[in-house]
């Protein structure tokens, strides 16, 4: 299935995904401990089982895509495998074919992503507890130490999701506990060890994890954040601390530091912004992930993408479904396991509430979640183990009570997004002096005349009127570097929410060194690219531009029309 899929829908990768094939490339060409930027975002798992791969004479891109769908598919086979002697044969081929025709992940499957290849390992030691748990099978600390450090090379958070998971699956057997707890982690250890020193030949850097935990981190937290669960909050820092702008992935100790400005500047909003994650991430998950494999443009090729979208469409409603019913009956699950006290179904539970929380608190996007969704198949299917000595009442209940929570999900979760993101703020406090690379080669030195900054990029800024003062005009001003003839350069005027219509009563005001350039209306408009001229190279030009209501509407309120502007050299 996913190998047709991805036929049908060959999904390019694009930002952190094609940074795993790029990672494996170069491990493929300069080694196991070869220097490079994506150490400091990703972890090397994947791609060091792609660099092997990618020696095949084939497209690294399409290698990468095939592997992933394979690897993600032999998940299915997993818990078939390891419950042989432990579950009956009905439930475990149901626990696999659960895993394998989940479509959701089907369609994520094209997608290099570690969320994925890291499903192998996560089942694995996940259908192992279980195993141990109903079987008391013989003590296995090797495997599953080996499996807990796979799954840790492959995403850094699961050093602490599947602790509930390492234990249980290796030391079930009493009469040799604490010998298998001891081989457990001595193996543990040493694989842990490795990663130490894999990273540290590669970047000098004694760490297991990434340089990226801050800004995940913070970029949850940033204003503007409730909608989408991230921003990327470096310009922000950089805006405030330009020193931390030497840093790829920004400064640590800055980014730690606007993340704690911000709780203590809002608590109770992002209090209720943590508690909303969980619920969202669990029925929006697999609908979500379609933006990665086919809605984007860069997902698929140009000739692919109007199908893409239009399959995207068609599904996007059907997996809100599946997923509520999957929550559903993992809640169900749980219920029964707390009341008949299945440990197997316990623990499983207890990584994926793990999961949730982490996510809960940084980089809450839905791919984050998925291994947490195949832990919760396998806990449907451990569930359904009891399904033969129960009687007709109670699997009437169990069904009712899954439905009933699927139902309340699907009903909620979204007027509660609605909710948290209408409380939201997309002011970005502290903001006097900001600057912007210019596309093409240097930068714009800029400045907060009137206003607030909304949006800070690399490369844009977004600038408004807010709430407090919704009539007063917003402008800002920007230093241009000087140009050699016969360079020209344009400012790109953009409508950041796409949702003005020729009613729209503002007006932005471009002046380049105090003379008037245009005056753009943006009346149901997404873009303006006006030429700045190029008599620039006497003197670096002061660009400035001013947001204000139109004088035939002065009583129109401009909190809710920023305006977003880049520049671009020709």
């Amino acid at each position: 299935m996913r190998l047709a899929f991805v036929a049908r829908f060959p999904t390019l990768p694009f930002w952190d995904f094609l940074g795993v094939v790029q990672f494996g490339v170069l491990l493929r060409d300069h080694g196991l401990i070869a220097p490079g930027f994506v150490w400091a975002e990703l972890n090397p798992g994947a791609p060091l089982l792609l660099s092997i791969l990618f020696r095949l004479p084939a497209d690294p891109v399409a290698i990468a895509r095939i592997a992933t769908a394979v690897a993600t598919g032999l998940v299915g086979g997993l818990p078939f495998l390891l419950w042989r002697r432990a579950v009956a044969y009905r439930w475990r081929l149901l626990a696999g074919l659960l895993l394998a025709l989940w479509p959701g992940q089907v369609f994520f499957s094209g997608v290099v992503a570690q969320d994925n290849w890291v499903l192998l390992p996560v089942v694995a030691l996940a259908a192992l507890a279980v195993a141990q748990f109903v079987a008391r099978d013989s003590p296995r600390p090797v495997v599953a130490g080996l499996l807990y450090v796979a799954a840790v090379a492959t995403r850094q958070d699961m050093m602490v999701v599947l602790l509930p998971l390492l234990f249980p699956a290796a030391i079930r057997n009493a009469r040799s506990r604490r010998r298998s707890a001891r081989t457990l982690i001595l193996v543990v250890a040493a694989g842990l060890a490795t990663l130490l020193a894999h990273r540290y030949l590669a970047t000098g850097r004694l760490a297991l994890t990434t340089e990226s935990g801050a800004l995940s981190l913070s970029g949850s937290f940033m204003p503007g954040s409730a909608a989408g669960g991230w921003v990327d909050s470096r310009a922000f820092a950089t805006a405030l601390h330009p020193e931390s702008a030497a840093k790829t992935y920004g400064s640590q100790r800055v980014l730690l530091g606007i993340t704690l400005a911000e709780i203590r500047r809002r608590p109770m909003f992002h209090a209720l912004r943590v508690a909303s994650w969980p619920p969202r991430l669990a029925l929006t998950s697999d609908a979500d992930n379609l933006q990665w494999s086919l809605s984007i443009p860069q997902a698929q090729p140009a000739d692919r993408q109007v199908d893409a979208g239009t399959f995207a469409r068609s599904w996007e409603p059907l997996l809100l479904w599946e997923l509520a019913i999957v929550q559903g009956l993992f809640v169900a699950a749980c219920v029964l396991g707390i009341r008949r006290r299945r440990g197997a179904i316990l623990v499983l539970a207890a990584s994926v509430v793990l999961k949730y929380l982490i996510h809960a608190l940084m980089a809450p996007v839905g791919r984050a979640v998925v291994p947490a969704t195949a832990i919760e198949l396998l806990a449907i299917a451990a569930a359904a183990t009891e399904w033969t000595g129960s009687p007709a009442r109670s699997r009437a209940a169990f069904i009712g009570f899954a439905l009933a929570i699927a139902c309340a999900l699907r009903a909620t979760v979204s007027p509660l997004a609605a909710f948290v993101v209408a409380r939201d703020s997309r002011v970005l406090p502290g903001v006097g002096r900001f600057t912007v690379r210019i596309e093409g080669g240097g930068s714009a030195d800029c400045r907060l005349e009137r206003g607030a900054i909304m949006e800070l990029g690399p490369k844009r800024a977004t600038f408004g009127t807010t709430a407090k003062d919704p009539l007063e005009a917003a402008k800002v001003s920007c230093v241009l570097p000087r140009l050699e003839a016969p360079g020209r350069v344009d400012l790109i005027l953009r409508d950041p929410t796409q949702a003005y219509s020729p009613s729209s009563r503002r007006v932005t005001t471009v002046t380049v060194d105090g003379r008037e350039r245009a005056r753009v209306a943006m009346v149901g408009q997404a873009l303006e690219r006006l030429d700045l001229g190029s008599d620039f190279a006497a003197a670096a030009p002061v660009v400035e531009i001013e947001l204000s209501p139109r004088r035939d509407a002065p009583t129109q309120p401009l909190a809710d029309a920023p305006i977003q502007f880049d520049f671009a050299r020709r």
